[in-house]
């Protein structure tokens, strides 16, 4: 998204322009979650990905251990292979985060992240590549339940909306038609036009009926 556009949604929202990286990073980030969500909600049942994912995440342990342990391993990939270990390594790496993740989202584990301190740290660091956004957030948080039902993969992007929201400076305020309503709107236009923003009010009340499940899970 070009940075025009970018700059426009933290306008309409009344967000800080300096946020512009952030917003930049982390709505990318949502998007690929939004993405993988519609796909993974026709596909595999819970259960059988958490068992994928807990695999995944085994041999991915197995493999950066050997890397670690044999020299003439390393030494193999770099001259027959061409391949860049410390790449490698850095995959295995996120491949196991995001198979962690996507193990205790599927198996009823996973606890909601909120807002953290180190947005800001987000400036200085360049775009995961390809390979490591779908190893690390498109397996996880795309299939965030609520007490054993798949969410439905809008509501789940409108509430990332929210945190994302919140991380930019806006408050936890839901509210009917204000700042969170335009800066979601705007951000689910950019991510996809057919995207179906309800009006305010039916959007507050579907927001909170969304947060009072993830309330309730964590009980």
């Amino acid at each position: 998204m070009d940075l025009e556009a970018l700059s426009g949604i933290l306008q309409i929202a009344g967000l800080q322009p300096e946020k512009l990286a952030i917003l930049s990073y982390q709505l990318d980030r949502v998007h690929s979650r939004y993405e993988i969500s519609k796909i993974m909600r026709r596909v595999t049942p819970a259960k059988k990905l958490a068992k994928v994912c807990n695999e995944i995440s085994a041999a991915t342990t197995i493999l950066t251990a050997l890397l670690d342990q044999y020299a003439e391993l390393t030494a193999f990939f770099k001259e027959f292979v061409e391949l860049d270990t410390d790449r490698l390594a850095e995959l295995l790496d996120v491949l196991d985060w995001g198979a962690r993740q996507g193990y205790e989202v599927l198996s009823g584990q996973y606890e909601q992240d909120g807002p953290n301190d180190h947005d800001e740290d987000l400036q200085t660091i360049e775009p995961l590549s390809l390979e490591a956004t779908v190893a690390s957030h498109l397996i996880a948080r795309s299939m965030a339940t609520a007490r054993g039902r798949r969410e439905e993969p809008k509501t789940q992007l409108f509430v990332d909306l929210r945190e994302l929201f919140m991380r930019l400076g806006g408050t936890n305020e839901i509210g009917s038609g204000g700042p969170l309503y335009r800066f979601t709107k705007a951000c689910a236009e950019a991510i996809d036009r057919e995207i179906q923003v309800p009006e305010p009010e039916p959007f507050r009340i579907l927001m909170m009926a969304a947060l009072k499940r993830r309330l309730v899970d964590t009980v």
